[in-house]
């Protein structure tokens, strides 16, 4: 790919940006900050609270987003199709609540989906905050693969990413949306849907997501397992 960095996107485009967000009240402030926080302003903040019980929701209300609360737990792929048709713009920036943007991930991120027309998202990869104990660094190197060297500006084709990435909405609307049953495959649902298109997906090299929660053993076992154990949300040991 051939992409002109010296015509940094119109200061006039508008972002909209989503978190979703489940009992994550360690840092869901985080996660917002770095979102308010870009270079390059977003047209709107949209925080859906999945059913949280503990203080996530008062939080959030801290802050000037649009807060959609959900009653009780619905799962990802419910809470990711919800998030698509509210925002109004078509470039659609979303985060977990777990993980942090760097300032510069929109002025990195937006030439790469508005030079062509093919490419539906962009994300880059993602890293550690904390490799205190062995837990988080099991996690980083067979989770996150941090011990892998990304040569600078560099673009390759990828998979469908949601921990942090941009997306065109007419995009994922035309090729059906997130599919609402699913409660933790539906970034891998939506990412064979766009495989088998005339679309696809890119990661970057310079964008910069980093994980701020720390996971317990279970938790990372959890995570683990939805990635390859798990796929499509049903009990597979071809990985």
């Amino acid at each position: 790919f051939k992409i002109n960095y010296l015509n940094l996107p119109n200061p006039k485009l508008k972002i909209s940006a989503y978190i979703p967000c489940f009992n994550n009240e360690c840092t869901i402030g985080t996660t917002i900050e770095s979102i308010l926080n870009q270079n390059l302003r977003v047209d709107e903040l949209i925080v859906i609270d999945d059913g949280s019980s503990d203080n996530s929701s008062n939080i959030i209300k801290r802050y000037e987003v649009k807060l959609i609360s959900l009653k009780k737990n619905n799962g990802r792929g419910f809470v990711r199709n919800l998030a698509t048709n509210e925002c109004k713009n078509e470039l659609i920036l979303c985060c977990d609540a777990t993980n942090r943007l760097a300032p510069n991930f929109l002025d990195i991120a937006i030439p790469c989906l508005i030079k062509d027309k093919s490419i539906c998202s962009v994300s880059g990869p993602i890293k550690s905050l904390d490799r205190s104990n062995v837990v988080c660094r099991w996690r980083s190197r067979h989770l996150f693969k941090d011990y892998v060297l990304h040569q600078p500006n560099t673009i390759n084709i990828s998979s469908l990413i949601t921990y942090g990435t941009l997306m065109k909405k007419s995009v994922i609307l035309k090729l059906g949306n997130f599919d609402p049953l699913f409660r933790h495959s539906e970034d891998e649902d939506m990412a064979e849907r766009i495989n088998a298109s005339n679309f696809h997906s890119i990661g970057h090299s310079d964008l910069e997501i980093i994980c701020i929660k720390k996971n317990s053993l279970l938790e990372v076992f959890e995570r683990y397992w939805r990635r390859n154990i798990g796929k499509k949300e049903k009990l597979n040991f071809s990985t």
